[in-house]
């Protein structure tokens, strides 16, 4: 378990997040979550840091359904960060790849934003195709959730993008420079 210290008045912000694909709309006998379907997840606040702390996620399916839905043949199934600041350039450099569900998994990625009146958005991308288990099923739906902290502590938030000072995190995490 990775353990961090953040400051004992970061402002928990729990988030929840449902992409949808139609079965054959966009690509014939798949269900198509596209990479320009983003969604807010927060606001940013400058000068603050945020931390990821827990992800879950999960589809409108078994989680062996799921698995055997992705069609491995074109890319696994992605969830990514952007900011409407940036329009659509990644907030980091790698997605992160969902082949299983996951219920409250320590993230543990910090980072912070400068920019006046931003968000943070998160899309997923991913085609799948229908097994016999979900025939008929026209819609899928992807479900994500993130508590995420907002920082707000003046001296601690100073002290983020200097490498020298240790913030209580035990492997280095702290989101990639801007």
């Amino acid at each position: 378990m990775i353990t961090t210290t953040i400051p004992t008045g970061a402002r928990p912000v729990p988030t929840a997040n449902v992409f949808q694909a139609t079965f054959n709309a966009l690509t014939p006998n798949r269900y198509s979550f596209l990479k320009t379907d983003v969604q807010k997840a927060i606001d940013f606040n400058p000068h603050n840091v945020y931390l990821l702390d827990k992800v879950s996620f999960s589809a409108s399916m078994a989680e062996q359904v799921y698995q055997e839905a992705i069609d491995t043949n074109v890319s696994l199934p992605r969830l990514y960060f952007t900011t409407k600041a940036t329009q659509g350039t990644p907030k980091l450099s790698r997605p992160f790849n969902f082949i299983n569900y996951v219920d409250n998994q320590d993230m543990y990625l910090f980072f912070d934003q400068d920019q006046k009146d931003d968000e943070l958005l998160i899309g997923f991308e991913g085609l799948f195709t229908q097994p016999p288990a979900i025939a008929g099923q026209l819609i899928m739906e992807i479900y994500i959730q993130f508590v995420i902290y907002e920082i707000k502590a003046t001296d601690w938030n100073n002290r983020f993008n200097l490498p020298q000072y240790n913030l209580g995190e035990d492997i280095p995490m702290r989101g990639e420079p801007h």
